[in-house]
């Protein structure tokens, strides 16, 4: 159930380089914005773009191998990650 999938997720975010668990977690979990993202973590826009994208790739990848489908959402919420 959801428990099982927070689970599989959270370790899917954990399991993350720092800096791209940081950026995913500011801006999809935590709602900030790219600039807001760069500014707290002292990096380039065009950083936290990239590690983004990376992060969210990775953890595409490894909710799939886990036999999950990611969630595509305009707006995160508390309990998803937008892919």
């Amino acid at each position: 159930g959801r428990t099982v999938q927070r689970l599989i997720l959270t370790e899917a975010v954990n399991n993350l380089h720092p800096g791209l668990r940081e950026a995913v977690v500011l801006s999809d979990l935590h709602g900030l914005s790219m600039e807001d993202v760069s500014s707290r973590t002292g990096v380039p826009v065009g950083t936290v773009k990239s590690r983004l994208s990376r992060a969210r790739r990775q953890l595409r990848a490894h909710l799939t191998t886990a036999g999950l489908v990611p969630t595509v959402r305009s707006t995160p919420s508390a309990d998803t990650v937008t892919l």
